[in-house]
């Protein structure tokens, strides 16, 4: 008996309906999924501007990560990005403080880095007085190699504070490279540590700074650092800002 053809042509474009519907809906799922699981940044700013951080402050930037050579990475990269705002000196006494903590694994479970430090109550400052003590640093063997399938995941904590703890601006930022594009680049922690630092930096500069665009012609010739313009902004609560 043969089949009506209206029947055979209806079976037939319900099909690929039926397909298309199960892949929007995967689609959103997979869409849920990462915005869930997406890199997050946590902000806690107790000042209303830029000069509350800078004016009549010295920073000792100091460091903790586990590994000595990923130390090092974090306060010259950190030295540089917050260079052009904070002022910093390894041989004044400082009245302020720049703290970084930064914890790191592979999406494999890797530990990403050999730990090889010793801090006791001590940080990493650059400055070759400073108590910690490292031990079996192999300059080949300290971070481990990314590979094709493996993703970075990572914690970076900054905080700008005074010597009695007063808290002035911190960010905490979770990066998940197994739900980022950049996941596809980012496959060591010391990358980890460079895209983090980067992050946090831009954070800093939307919180308290603007930066005017190349070519504006309001900047008049002047250096960059002196057209800065302060966000006049109320202490703000601790925030969480999703990073795609």
């Amino acid at each position: 008996m043969r089949e009506n053809p209206r029947l055979l042509l209806k079976k037939y474009v319900q099909k690929p309906n039926n397909i298309m519907k199960y892949l929007r809906s995967l689609i959103a799922i997979v869409l849920i999924l990462s915005l869930y699981n997406c890199s997050t940044m946590s902000v806690n700013k107790q000042v209303t501007s830029l000069s509350a951080i800078t004016a009549n402050k010295t920073y000792q930037l100091r460091v903790r990560s586990g590994n000595i050579y990923l130390d090092k990475i974090i306060h010259e990269y950190a030295s540089t990005g917050f260079g052009p705002y904070l002022q910093m000196s390894s041989k004044k006494i400082p009245n302020s403080l720049i703290e970084i903590v930064f914890t790191g694994t592979s999406k494999h479970g890797d530990a990403g880095y050999t730990t090889n430090v010793l801090y006791g109550d001590t940080w990493y400052t650059a400055d070759d007085n400073s108590g910690i003590k490292s031990y079996n640093p192999m300059a080949e063997t300290e971070i481990s190699p990314g590979r094709i399938l493996s993703s970075q995941q990572s914690t970076m904590i900054v905080t700008l504070k005074d010597l009695e703890g007063k808290i002035l601006w911190g960010a905490h930022y979770n990066y998940k490279g197994a739900y980022e594009v950049s996941g596809l680049y980012t496959k060591t922690a010391d990358e980890a540590v460079r895209l983090s630092l980067d992050r946090i930096l831009q954070q800093f500069e939307k919180d308290f700074i603007i930066i005017p665009e190349p070519g504006n012609k309001t900047q008049n010739k002047k250096p960059t650092i002196a057209l800065i313009v302060e966000k006049q902004k109320s202490p703000a609560p601790q925030t969480s800002l999703p990073h795609d």
